[in-house]
């Protein structure tokens, strides 16, 4: 049990870390959000054309499932019963390429997987066509360079909504990459992109 000096000592301790990351990736915060938000997309989507399962067989090669349990590969070993509890899964960042988990405590139980991980590169014969058509694939073949949605129109005939409709699609899965520059939007396809496209060869 902490007295009140320890406790304050301990805030303190725990304020100071939190302004740490805070100055240590200040400069990184809105690419990081953007990562973790394309990740969590990405993630709904394969839940929802998928099923749970795929999603938790797709979040590290340390973790396996059968219809009644999972295992998780620890240099430890231990058992814990999450019948009628909630996983949380939580995406990292910084812990990457680890898995943390805790299922010990069933009222707070959690994955944290590496951001990215298996996902990052679904296999194209499943993922993009269902992402874009397998008519608008020349799309995100295209964003090699980085192109506006007025040159990426005129190059590939297509109606500017039409492209304005599959970049948005493509930014929420994580596969380009979007950046100002004066009054231009310009797009650039990710390494994610680059995986996928890889993928489909």
């Amino acid at each position: 049990m902490l007295d009140s000096r320890s406790r304050g000592r301990s805030g303190e301790r725990g304020r100071g870390s939190g302004r740490l990351w805070t100055t240590a990736l200040a400069g990184q915060r809105k690419a990081l959000e953007e990562r973790l938000a394309a990740e969590v997309a990405g993630r709904a989507h394969l839940m929802a054309t998928r099923g749970v399962g795929r999603v938790l067989e797709s979040l590290h090669p340390d973790l396996d499932r059968t219809p009644e349990e999972m295992r998780i590969v620890k240099p430890y070993d231990g058992a814990g019963d999450l019948s009628g509890s909630e996983l949380v899964l939580s995406p990292s960042l910084l812990g990457w390429p680890d898995l943390h988990v805790q299922v010990c405590d069933p009222l707070d139980a959690f994955i944290a997987y590496p951001a990215g991980g298996q996902a990052a590169a679904p296999k194209a014969d499943a993922a993009l066509p269902g992402l874009i058509g397998t008519s608008r694939v020349a799309i995100p073949r295209d964003l090699g360079a980085s192109r506006s949605t007025t040159e990426l129109s005129r190059r590939h005939r297509l109606a500017p909504s039409t492209v304005s409709c599959h970049l948005s699609v493509l930014l929420g899965a994580g596969l380009v990459s979007r950046v100002r520059r004066g009054p231009a939007v310009r797009y650039r396809r990710t390494p994610a992109g680059d995986a996928l496209l890889r993928e489909s060869r």
